[in-house]
């Protein structure tokens, strides 16, 4: 036993030699690291491609994605242009106080969902062939005047 302000005279006395956990685990590390072909313990690897790269548009860059923007190029494309998801655009172009624009159906197009809806087919089914989201067929047809079905609700036909 080490007494007070006494130097341990080897790392073995810093522990409790006679812990059976702290055997145990001695001698499975041991097993282990010799098992290894060069006897060592492995290295912790950094994968890089793992790591989000953090990319910063500069005052230049963001003027010229708000301008890109304001003349009709999507947000999407933007985004991938300069390299950043499509939310930081979005979220770039809200700081920058430019309001969001969102796709428009033409006439002969909501009649299609109206058509569509009657036909009883879900949102998500109408939406996908026009490259919308279901959102977007939903408030067409709300602005169309038509009543919504619920998740699980299904015309009853004769």
């Amino acid at each position: 036993m080490i007494e007070s302000g006494e130097i341990p005279e080897s790392s073995s006395q810093l522990y409790n030699p006679c812990s059976p956990l702290r055997k145990l685990l001695d001698r499975d590390l041991e097993k282990i690291f010799t098992s290894l072909p060069h006897g060592k313990p492995p290295a912790q690897k950094l994968n890089t491609a793992d790591k989000q790269v953090q990319h910063r548009l500069k005052p230049f860059e963001i003027a010229e994605l708000v301008t890109a923007y304001k003349t009709g190029e999507s947000a999407a494309g933007l985004a991938k242009r300069f390299g950043i998801h499509r939310t930081t655009a979005l979220s770039i172009l809200e700081r920058a106080g430019v309001s969001r624009r969102y796709r428009v159906l033409t006439d002969e197009q909501t009649e299609h969902v109206i058509a569509d809806h009657r036909a009883e087919l879900s949102a998500i089914k109408i939406a996908k062939p026009l490259g919308v989201n279901a959102e977007t067929v939903r408030s067409v047809l709300k602005k169309a005047g038509v009543n919504l079905r619920g998740p699980h609700e299904r015309l009853t036909r004769n």
